[in-house]
């Protein structure tokens, strides 16, 4: 598929070049089933976020550049990156229909989107990525029960 081989010892490294005052911190892989970027804790205060491809890297630069200048508008708290490389990561945002105020219309049409891309997902990142093709078998069964 073409990822980057990223591990515990390559952000270790990283780190310990880039910057050296975080190279004691504990380095911890957080166990995620996104598929863009590789996420490791450092320490108790500082993520870094790798992408799995080079052509990811592109998207890190955007979200560096732009987060600053959306943080003054918007209610979540928007982390503060230390590099270019974006070694933040946001927090979670927990979302339902009650809290997006949804008609009946949109929320089928975000369940039927919902449903799509788990029909993707599954087939394409069984072997590489079993937590995500969990995650989107729950989101079929959960689609279909209604």
């Amino acid at each position: 598929m073409g990822e980057v081989p990223i591990d515990r010892a390559l952000v270790e490294r990283l780190v310990a070049t880039h910057y050296p005052k975080l190279r004691r911190e504990p380095v911890r892989e957080v166990r995620s089933t996104g598929t863009v970027n590789a996420i490791y804790r450092l320490g108790d205060t500082h993520y870094a976020r790798l992408p799995r491809l080079g052509e990811w890297a592109a998207a890190l630069r955007r979200e560096v550049e732009w987060l600053p200048r959306l943080a003054p508008h918007l209610t979540l708290h928007v982390p503060e990156p230390v590099s270019s490389a974006g070694c933040s990561a946001p927090p979670a945002v927990p979302r339902c229909r009650a809290a997006l105020d949804l008609d009946d219309a949109t929320w089928a049409r975000g369940r039927a989107y919902a449903l799509h891309q788990a029909a993707l997902i599954i087939p394409y990142y069984r072997t590489s990525n079993p937590a995500f093709t969990a995650l989107a078998e729950r989101t079929v069964e959960q689609i279909i029960r209604g």
